[in-house]
């Protein structure tokens, strides 16, 4: 709860000035379809990832300014992000397709930004006041909340996600819809989701750790030290893994997404309770990455609401940074933006920073019953389910010298020389089940290719 904006700092008077004076024109009435910023309706599903900031900054605004868009936002939340027919049904869920986010058989990105949406909801819901509305189409909300059905047991958190921004915001307002709504059975299925996605947040900062101390990973490349645990994928794949410069070849370099959406203050505070000096360090990089090359992915002077934010917001929501320092390191005449959302998305952290804030509790410590079930809570998931760490292939080639044995196969690997007449040949084996003599019975030159100590030499010494 926002207490005091200082005014006596002229560089957050100056922020505070603009977002007054673009926020004032854009709502000049109450109409909501004055919240259009990329075209119109055709472009919803990347325009509702940014409409969270005009909530946020209801709290930074004059009286009659706050309740104009009040006004905008709740009918915006009954006569478009709540009516079904703006979206996609699937397997008794609602997806949010639109341009350059489809779905291929399965919920894909379609289902992620589904999810995504209970972010923006929950933000109209709270700072807008507009509670009677999500009451009444709190049917339709729950088919939103697609990421229960992308992780298991094995996974913990959701399968094939790189985004750090749409894993575990998404759940954490949910669980406080829920509450809010009354939904018991809800509000303990989320509020374990986002806590088993906080173990994803967790891991990608630290994980890779393990992976280098193990190596090597997936081929003989040396993993250097700067790379990220990106997604979690199925069959055998498990954790991927990348950086600015590991793999050598790749067809995306997934870290770079890693701070896609990013807008949770909350999460912001666990970074800082359990990971501020790994996380600090990731931060420089990138900040020295955008003070050197204006076309990096995160920018000083640029924030994109529904995607990539600046390096003034992940500063200000991850780092806790004082506004002067925001600023110093963005001064707001340099400013390269023209989309209000934008402009608002850059303005809010930094206001926030700088305010007098009193934390207001919105969910009580202790509600008799509402913790109850929570080590019995099982998920349906729906999502292709991981496999041993080696997988067993029969071989059927009937020359084949592992006829009628199976092979084990490890995902990703390519073999350093193809065992003869071999089903699978294209990928390394670490062996077969068999006879003690069938497997001596091998290529002797074909087993030292891949047995070979000095193999192990190359790793270590390729740094």
């Amino acid at each position: 709860m926002l207490e005091k904006l200082p005014r006596e700092d002229a560089r957050v008077e100056a922020v505070w000035n603009l977002l007054v004076e673009r926020l004032s024109s854009k709502f000049r009435t109450d109409r909501w379809d004055q919240i259009w910023d990329h075209g119109g309706p055709e472009n919803y599903c990347w325009q509702v990832m940014g409409d969270r900031w005009y909530a946020k900054a209801l709290p930074y605004l004059p009286t009659d300014l706050q309740s104009r868009i009040k006004k905008v936002l709740n009918a915006y939340l009954a006569h478009f992000i709540l009516r079904q027919e703006n979206y996609k049904p699937f397997r008794g869920m609602l997806l949010l397709v639109g341009p350059g986010i489809g779905t291929w058989g399965g919920y894909d990105d379609a289902g992620k930004f589904s999810s995504n949406l209970l972010e923006t909801i929950w933000n109209i819901a709270h700072y807008a006041d507009a509670w009677d509305t999500v009451k009444e189409h709190w049917s339709t909300i729950l088919r939103f909340f697609i990421t229960p059905l992308e992780c298991d047991w094995k996974s913990v958190g959701r399968y094939a996600i790189a985004e750090l921004g749409d894993e575990a915001p998404p759940p954490l307002s949910m669980a406080r819809l829920a509450y809010a709504v009354g939904d018991q059975k809800t509000y303990i299925l989320a509020t374990s989701i986002f806590a088993k996605e906080l173990v994803h947040h967790y891991v990608k900062q630290v994980g890779h750790h393990w992976f280098r101390l193990h190596q090597p990973w997936h081929s003989e490349e040396f993993i250097p030290e700067q790379v990220f645990l990106t997604n979690m994928w199925g069959d055998l794949a498990g954790w991927q893994m990348d950086g600015p410069t590991f793999p050598r070849v790749t067809g995306e370099r997934q870290f770079r997404n890693r701070w896609v959406r990013f807008s949770s203050e909350e999460v912001g505070q666990f970074y800082r309770d359990y990971l501020k000096e790994p996380l600090k360090k990731e931060l420089e990089m990138l900040t020295a990455e955008a003070m050197k090359d204006s076309e990096t992915y995160y920018l000083l002077l640029r924030d994109t609401a529904h995607i990539a934010p600046s390096i003034v917001r992940l500063r200000a929501l991850l780092l806790g940074e004082p506004a002067e320092n925001l600023l110093a390191l963005a001064p707001l005449p340099k400013w390269q933006m023209e989309r209000t959302s934008d402009i608002t998305a850059m303005s809010v952290p930094i206001l926030r920073n700088a305010a007098t804030l009193r934390k207001v509790t919105i969910i009580p410590s202790q509600r008799t019953g509402w913790q109850e079930g929570l080590t019995a809570l099982r998920l349906r998931c729906e999502f292709p389910a991981l496999a041993l760490a080696v997988s067993v292939i029969p071989q059927s080639h009937p020359t084949s010298v592992l006829a009628g044995k199976p092979f084990l196969r490890w995902w990703g690997w390519q073999a350093l020389q193809a065992l003869p007449k071999t089903d699978d040949g294209a990928f390394w084996s670490f062996g077969v089940l068999g006879p003690v003599e069938k497997i001596e019975s091998l290529p002797r030159k074909w087993r030292e290719e891949w047995l070979n100590p000095s193999a192990f030499a190359r790793w270590q010494s390729d740094q």
